[in-house]
């Protein structure tokens, strides 16, 4: 139960669903970046205008991704942090394969990043929280 402390999030994106690879896919739509490598240790690596994070595989079960504008998860940790750019004012929400994209409009520019998630390395529940960004050049 929350007591006010924080602003409920606005929920722009929610897919709950089997996730083969055990990846989910946070892109710009019109990227043509070329997914970093993903055997690492890192649970989310990104690119200027994706990111990438783990997430529980097709074969554990349905997990949950979610794109919140405001608000942050009180019970998931956060473990990754960085600024990334949506030109497109579309943000997708997709596995490697793309079999399954769910997609928001946002104001096309830079957004500050951070993912949340329930566990490091299966997790269930991975949360984008997006706020604006001031741009690069002023």
């Amino acid at each position: 139960m929350h007591h006010g402390r924080t602003m409920p999030p606005h929920v722009l994106v929610r897919s709950h669903r089997e996730w083969p690879w055990g990846l989910v896919f946070f892109s710009d739509a019109s990227t043509r970046d070329r997914p970093p490598p993903t055997g690492g240790p890192e649970v989310v690596v990104g690119t200027r205008y994706e990111l990438i994070s783990r997430i529980s595989h097709a074969i554990d079960g349905e997990a949950t991704a979610e794109v919140w504008l405001g608000g942050l998860p009180d019970d998931l940790r956060c473990v990754y942090s960085s600024v990334h750019e949506f030109p497109s004012g579309t943000l997708e929400v997709t596995d490697a394969a793309k079999e399954s994209v769910k997609s928001s409009p946002i104001d096309p520019g830079p957004w500050d990043c951070r993912v949340y998630v329930d566990d490091d390395t299966n997790p269930l529940h991975v949360v984008l929280a997006l706020t604006p960004s001031k741009p690069l050049t002023d």
